[in-house]
């Protein structure tokens, strides 16, 4: 597809038309379910607090961390190759920080980690406008560890939220930094139904996104603007029968959701890896 833009054309012509060849975007729906529970009848009724609808929230909270956690890794996986753009640009898609090294907050990790600096947020800030991405409207997730570098050296750069935004906004939402709307979620640790990690020890030709827990992981943060990323969600269904042989009600969950990056050149997604140091 051509996309030459010209001042005061003067000349026309049908010969000059182009076709852009698209790729259906087909990504499979997933179902996510949860084992059966069971709430006995002297739960039910014996307790002073509505435990059914307890273990409903809790079941469709588990879901939903583990969904999010699908959908950042299917967004980030493979960045570290390129990203491009209509234009033809193409640049590194990835990038591991540059700072002094610190302690890693990965959960199973060990040892030290070089800490993200004010350049290197500025570099991937500068990778996404190379690539055309509109710079309003972009948001970074992070979790500790990098979302601490920020606010030790870009105190002045860095907003909090304030109190209208945290009711207002997405959970997780921290602040402004750069004009990113900046979301802090752990990526790993206690209480995730799904960890996510960074393998990248010692060249970062071969990082990229794993679930698998080591002593040389990563940390990770993900610049992205949701004109570039696609995900889909189903409203839960509870499944619910009473069992006499339990005497009690047996509950259970589904939902369904899926995930894509938009572009097949990978516009509109950058990852920013802590760098291994020990």
């Amino acid at each position: 597809m051509d996309l030459t833009v010209v001042k005061d054309r003067s000349t026309f012509t049908s010969n000059s038309v182009s076709l852009r060849t698209d790729s259906y975007l087909t990504y499979p729906l997933h179902s996510y379910t949860l084992g059966t529970l069971k709430i006995t009848e002297v739960e039910q009724y014996q307790i002073s607090y509505n435990k059914l609808q307890d273990i409903c929230k809790e079941m469709g909270e588990s879901i939903m961390n583990f969904i999010a956690s699908d959908t950042i890794q299917t967004w980030a996986t493979g960045i570290n190759t390129s990203i491009g753009s209509a234009s033809g640009t193409t640049i590194s898609g990835s990038m591991g920080t540059s700072g002094t090294a610190r302690p890693t907050l990965t959960a199973y990790a060990t040892g030290t980690r070089k800490a993200a600096t004010l350049n290197d947020l500025l570099s991937l800030n500068a990778k996404m406008t190379k690539a055309l991405v509109p710079t309003t409207g972009r948001v970074f997730l992070c979790s500790e560890g990098i979302y601490n570098d920020i606010i030790t050296f870009a105190t002045n750069l860095f907003t909090p939220a304030t109190n209208d935004q945290l009711i207002n906004s997405p959970d997780g939402f921290a602040g402004k930094f750069l004009g990113w709307d900046v979301i802090l979620r752990p990526m790993n640790g206690q209480g995730n139904s799904k960890s996510l990690y960074f393998d990248a020890p010692n060249s970062a030709a071969t990082m990229d996104v794993v679930t698998t827990s080591a002593t040389t992981n990563s940390d990770f943060a993900i610049l992205y603007h949701p004109d570039f990323v696609s995900v889909a969600y189903s409203t839960p269904e509870l499944f619910s029968l009473v069992s006499p042989a339990d005497f009690g009600t047996v509950v259970s969950i589904m939902q369904r959701a899926a995930a894509s990056r938009l572009r097949s050149y990978n516009q509109g997604v950058n990852v920013l890896c802590e760098t291994w140091v020990s």
